[in-house]
This record gives C-alpha cells, sequence and structure tokens, in this order.
C-alpha cells in the first residue's frame, strides 16, 4: 500500500501499474449481502464468506495501528499520505493490497520455518484452467538451499498465438470464487456434498423406510468403521458415479444378517443381490431428487434477489455445476434402474450388470 502511494517514487512503481484496480474486486464474496450468499447452493460459502470479511476488517485494524505506531521507525511521507484519508478510503486501499496478495501471491517455500506470500512480475498475470497441469516451483541452489529463480514447466505444446495458463490447484468452484472471485463451469474439480444414511437415521427427518427403526443398526455401523470414517457425515460426489455411495447406500438397505454378511464381504465393488441393488438405487435416486430440488430452489430465490449481473452469471453457473453432477448420478441410477428392473431372473444380464464394477 506505501508503495502505490509513493507513486513515481517507488521502486515498483511499473509492476503496480500492471495491477488491477479496486473495481477488480468489486464483486470477491467479502462484498456480497446475506440474500445474495443464500443464493448459492452451498451453506459452507456463506460461512467461509462470513470468516473473510471478519479476517480483512481485523487485518486493517491491525494494519493502521502498525503505522500509526513508532515501532516502524521515522514515518515516510508516503504512509503519513495514507493516514490522512478517510477510513473508508484506508479500508478500500487495505482490501485492494489484501486481494491483490491473496488472489495473486504464489508461496514461498524456502524462506524459512513457515512459507510467506511472494509476488512474482509476470507470473501472477497468468489465468487459471482447471484441465492444465503446468507445475510452478522456486528453483533451489543445492549448496544453500536458497531459491534462485522461479520456473513454470509446460505440460503440453504452446503455439504462437495460443493463451498460456497455470493451474492454481486442483480447485472445485468453493475454493475459486473464495480466493479468486470467479468459477468454472463444469469444473471437472467441482464436487456436492450429499449426506448420508446415517445422518438421516440419527436426525429421524426421512420419509424412507430403511431409515425406520432398524435393527441391525449397531452391526451397520461396525460395517462402516471397517470401510470408512465413522465420523464421516457426507459423500462428496464427482461427475463420475460414486461406487463409495453405491457401498454405503447398499449397506443401510440391508434389512437381514445374511445380505448384511454378503455386503460386508463384497465390498465397494460387488452388488449382494438384483432385489438389493434395485432398493439401493432407489434409495440414492431420493437423494439425489431432493438434493437437487434444493438446489434449484436455492438458485431460482438468487436469481430474483441478485441484482448485480456479474453476481447473476457467477450464482447461475456455482449451481448449474453442481446441478449437472447430481443429474449425472441420477441418470446412471435411472439407466440401471430400468435394466435391472427388466432383468426379472435373467442371471445372464445380472453378471453382466456385476461386471460393470470391475
Amino acid at each position: 500500500v506505501c508503495h502505490r502511494f509513493q507513486q513515481k517514487d517507488s521502486k515498483w512503481r511499473h509492476y503496480i501499474a500492471t495491477l488491477p484496480e479496486q473495481t477488480a474486486f468489486c464483486d470477491f464474496l467479502d462484498e456480497w449481502t446475506e440474500e445474495e450468499l443464500v443464493g448459492l447452493a452451498d451453506n459452507n460459502i456463506a460461512l467461509l464468506c462470513r470468516g473473510c470479511k471478519a479476517e480483512i476488517r481485523n487485518n486493517f485494524r491491525d494494519f493502521v495501528n502498525i503505522l500509526r505506531s513508532d515501532i516502524i521507525g521515522a514515518i515516510n511521507p508516503a504512509k503519513l499520505h495514507f493516514l490522512e484519508k478517510s477510513s473508508d478510503t484506508l479500508f478500500q486501499e487495505y482490501r485492494w493490497a489484501y486481494w491483490i496478495v491473496e488472489s495473486r501471491a504464489f508461496m514461498d517455500r524456502f524462506c524459512g520455518d513457515y512459507s510467506k506470500p511472494c509476488l512474482l512480475p509476470f507470473a501472477d498475470m497468468l489465468n487459471h484452467c482447471d484441465k492444465v497441469t503446468d507445475s510452478a516451483e522456486f528453483k533451489v541452489d543445492s549448496k544453500t538451499g536458497q531459491p534462485i529463480c522461479f520456473e513454470l514447466h509446460a505440460s503440453r505444446d504452446i503455439m504462437p498465438g495460443n493463451s498460456v495458463y497455470n493451474s492454481y490447484g486442483n480447485r472445485n468452484n468453493n475454493e475459486l470464487l473464495l480466493k479468486y472471485g470467479f468459477v468454472i463451469k463444469n469444473n471437472i474439480w467441482e464436487s456436492v456434498r450429499i449426506s448420508l444414511p446415517w445422518v438421516k437415521h440419527s436426525n429421524h427427518n426421512s420419509d424412507l423406510s430403511l431409515f425406520s427403526v432398524d435393527r441391525l443398526l449397531e452391526k451397520k455401523k461396525m460395517v462402516v468403521d471397517q470401510f470408512g470414517n465413522p465420523q464421516s457425515q457426507e459423500l462428496f460426489l464427482r461427475a463420475v458415479p460414486s461406487l463409495e455411495c453405491l457401498f454405503f447406500f447398499r449397506l443401510w438397505t440391508c434389512s437381514d444378517i445374511d445380505s448384511l454378511k454378503k455386503c460386508q464381504q463384497n465390498g465397494m465393488r460387488n452388488p449382494v443381490s438384483l432385489s438389493l441393488e434395485i432398493k439401493t438405487l432407489k434409495n440414492i435416486k431420493y437423494e439425489l431428487d431432493r438434493k437437487i430440488s434444493a438446489i434449484s430452489a436455492k438458485s431460482e430465490l438468487g436469481q430474483n434477489v441478485i441484482v448485480n449481473q456479474k453476481r447473476t452469471e457467477i450464482t447461475r453457473v456455482f449451481n448449474e455445476t453442481k446441478l449437472n453432477i447430481l443429474r449425472s448420478h441420477r441418470a446412471f441410477c435411472e439407466e440401471n434402474l430400468d435394466l435391472l428392473t427388466n432383468l426379472s431372473n435373467n442371471l445372464v444380464g445380472w453378471e453382466v450388470y456385476c461386471g460393470l464394477f470391475h
């Protein structure tokens, strides 16, 4: 911030001139209202946003106190100029600097006991692509262990005129929106959280018969301990149908000790029986339909509340990407329900279905 106020007297003036202005960050999440956040189909994003707002405000107070203290030594004209501004102007300048560092910095992991953010001219201009696997690293002197340069390595041939991208990491849209202010349609790293059956059972808030009083409950929990985290309450679904989701719903659909034992023996890749598999797919589809309805309702609410065009588009892409994942899982359930319903006692067809999981 002080270098920005020094203007032509700063040694970094040419670099600072390439950085985006405050208006580039006007649609970052800390500027969204609570009503606008409701339109995003993920409750966690609102919690993260509140934490981000509090962090920026708290850091700003610390920042001003440091500038005003005697610890920093003699105050130069740039710092005096900064402190003479109104409180709101001071905050907007600090917020600009905060998002410049947060959205553009690379982490230097060779600076001692902890990592620190570093702004790297030119390298911080590269946009993100979720399908790029380029690598970025500090080159370290083998003798001193100190970084001597920063290198970007392309994972593919880049033809003249083509864009050069960097990968910001395997980030879903929650992370991209919170840290960088954008989302990607059908982001390959996107996921959707759905509640697992035993959470529904404990809450007693489902209409499904499989979540009613279950005499095998404790035995099912023991199998959960064997195959997954017993504390887990949610699954993260990606575009590819989840074997883990199928297994846990199979397990919870079991109504007798024999099918439960067989489910435990077969593990995640082997269905137990035709009738159990049909019930399992119906139960998963029920949960998916419930989730799709909830996200669709939130999306519609967001469209009615948000008047800012860019935030409206962010909300639409954010929600539609999650809906597409759920729809792909629902299509998987519907396709296989049709297949299994038509199988009847066709053992060959059942074997073909079982072979899909190997």
